[in-house]
């Protein structure tokens, strides 16, 4: 799997990762992310890895917003924010509706299959994937593993930004990378055919 993951031969990936609780956060590490996917003109947008939505304020203009996490996580939204659209989703599954926009900011390093999620994401949409990740060349010395498996208990792995475009290319044509500070990696593209 590493090789389709565009890491480094002896790249050791976490495994098990640990369930990242999202739902206490303010959402401030993917604003940036969440701002340049409501500048686009999207009238549907799928958010996977939509933690506690904290950033969905930002999508209102959307007329079909829906969010995908895991179990727990859904649990809690339907709980605190039941006028959402919540979903669980097995990767596998393929959906009758499709989206103008798929996100998903700051979830594949999570992921124990992120070519799967990959693969999903891109099943689902007839417009654009905005995928980001934390940039593992930008990120502080001091958390920084190159060869894995990172110090995030959280993350499976990590890419740098030239891996994370080389990865993301193998599912968008001609995908664009953006760099937003402090350490986030975006690609943005299209499903290839």
């Amino acid at each position: 799997m590493a090789a389709d993951l565009h890491l480094p031969a002896q790249y050791e990936r976490r495994n098990p990762v640990a369930y990242d609780d999202d739902t206490g956060r303010t959402g401030h590490h993917q604003a940036g992310v969440y701002a340049l996917a409501g500048a686009w003109p999207a009238l549907s947008i799928l958010d996977v890895g939509c933690g506690g939505a904290h950033n969905h304020w930002r999508l209102q203009h959307c007329t079909s917003l829906v969010g995908v996490d895991v179990p727990q996580t859904v649990e809690w939204l339907q709980q605190h924010r039941p006028s959402g659209d919540w979903r669980t989703a097995e990767w596998g599954e393929r959906w009758q509706q499709h989206f103008d926009v798929v996100l998903m900011a700051d979830v594949l390093e999570h992921l124990a299959d992120p070519c799967a999620a990959m693969e999903f994401a891109c099943a689902h949409c007839w417009g654009s994937i905005i995928a980001s990740t934390p940039a593992l060349e930008l990120l502080d010395g001091s958390i920084r593993r190159p060869h894995g498996p990172p110090r995030n208990s959280a993350h499976a792995q990590e890419w740098t930004s030239q891996q994370f475009l080389e990865f993301a290319g193998q599912y968008l044509a001609n995908p664009a990378c953006i760099i937003l500070r402090p350490h986030t990696t975006v690609v943005i593209g299209c499903p290839k055919p």
